[in-house]
């Protein structure tokens, strides 16, 4: 979607808003799925527990990232070698990640904290324009290979004749996913002003992909293959 946008030259603004409902979209879905996930497995959680755990796991990984965050620009600011910084950055990013798990808290918030505040801090305004450069590529290279291995994973543990033959509940769920993501645009979007022209980008670009299948990966449930199944099915719909 974003490569489109530049190709397009899309307003700036849309292309802020799609990419930072996708990072907190992301984010709360990993967050909300490990809940789900325990609901089934036969661990009785209420509505408000399930509320407080999710802000306690959200907001702790978010403070989290951000005290990382900011605790490796103040770092950053005293070297000037790209190749540390690249280093640096990568620890930032796994090792929030790991920190956050091991409070208890959402690993995935923390790793978009951190990088928000590096990105915004550290990269924008105490880094050398070669260190960027060499931060922005090779980040973009990490992020197209993680990317490529989650479907490449996927594809190896999917029957292809198993996904034919659940064809029907695959088109409901992706009928259902795409109306429920319809329903909440028309309902909030006005809130956030946007312009009407606007809606079905806003709506269209919340495709399925990795993060889904990441999830679907980790499952352990009897009825894995089944989440499997549906998820990649609604992936490649999407």
């Amino acid at each position: 979607v974003l490569a489109l946008f530049k190709e397009l030259r899309a307003p700036k603004q849309l292309a802020v808003i799609v990419e930072g409902e996708s990072l907190l979209n992301d984010g709360a879905a990993v967050v909300v799925f490990n809940l789900l996930v325990a609901s089934a497995l036969g661990n009785q959680v209420s509505l408000a527990q399930g509320c407080g755990l999710f802000l306690l796991e959200a907001g702790g990984g978010l403070l989290l990232g951000a005290a990382l965050g900011w605790l490796l620009w103040k770092v950053q600011e005293r070297i000037d070698d790209h190749l540390i910084e690249m280093t640096l950055s990568t620890i930032l990013a796994y090792g929030s990640y790991l920190m956050a798990q091991q409070l208890h808290a959402s690993g995935v918030m923390a790793v978009i904290a951190a990088g928000l505040i590096y990105g915004n801090f550290a990269m924008g305004k105490s880094m050398s324009a070669n260190t960027r450069l060499s931060l922005g590529a090779s980040w973009d290279y990490l992020g197209f290979l993680c990317n490529s291995l989650v479907f490449l994973l996927i594809g190896t543990q999917v029957d292809l004749t198993l996904l034919l033959s659940r064809s029907g509940p695959i088109l409901i769920a992706f009928v259902v996913m795409t109306l429920a993501r319809a329903l909440a645009v028309l309902v909030l979007a006005p809130w956030a002003r946007l312009p009407l022209r606007w809606y079905p980008v806003v709506i269209w670009s919340g495709l399925r992909g990795s993060i889904g299948m990441a999830l679907a990966m980790g499952v352990q449930l009897p009825e894995r293959q089944e989440v499997l199944l549906l998820t990649f099915g609604c992936v490649l719909l999407s």
